[in-house]
């Protein structure tokens, strides 16, 4: 019966069969070809989404916990390249006197980077401008101080007032602001 049926569509009509065959081989390539793109593509993806990712500062070691400890953990986990430690301390402002007019900034993060952080980290930090030692000054920061190097800055610390750092000798830029 069905093969009656088959022969009879065959013959009256094979216009509309040869449009559903090749309707039907034109899903499964594309299908095909979907798939092998993804495939294709799984092998680069990892290394291409990698390759933007910034500086991870992820670990902050806690009161009360030992910096060594936490940093033998760190060099010690899968996938780590290099583990330095960085200091920070919340600000509540900077201040900066250029030319008569003294700049206040809101508060902020003041951050103690190693002397090695650039052999480590060589794309991560951009100099504008000055010299590339001493104190580091981030280049939102200095145009919101109007700061320039060579320039004394003002470092307010809650409950310890002011401190000044200086003279400023370079602005500089991070790839990435998040790092």
């Amino acid at each position: 019966m069905i093969t009656a049926w088959a022969g009879g569509l065959a013959r009256h009509r094979i216009g509309r069969l040869l449009a559903a065959v090749a309707g039907i081989a034109l899903a499964v390539a594309l299908v095909a070809a979907l798939g092998s793109f993804l495939t294709a593509s799984k092998a680069t993806m990892t290394e291409r989404a990698v390759r933007s990712v910034a500086v991870d500062w992820q670990v902050e070691v806690q009161p009360g916990a030992d910096p060594n400890t936490v940093r033998s953990l760190v060099q010690a986990a899968d996938g780590t390249r290099a583990a330095l430690p960085v200091g920070f301390a919340r600000t509540t402002g900077f201040t900066a006197t250029v030319g008569g007019s003294t700049q206040t900034t809101g508060p902020g993060v003041a951050l103690g980077l190693p002397a090695d952080y650039r052999s480590h980290f060589p794309d991560e930090l951009r100099t504008l401008s000055g010299s590339g030692n001493g104190v580091l000054l981030a280049q939102q920061t200095a145009s919101n101080l109007h700061a320039a190097p060579g320039d004394t800055i003002g470092v307010r610390l809650p409950g310890a007032g002011l401190r000044q750092v200086g003279p400023c000798p370079l602005v500089l830029d991070t790839r990435d602001t998040r790092s």
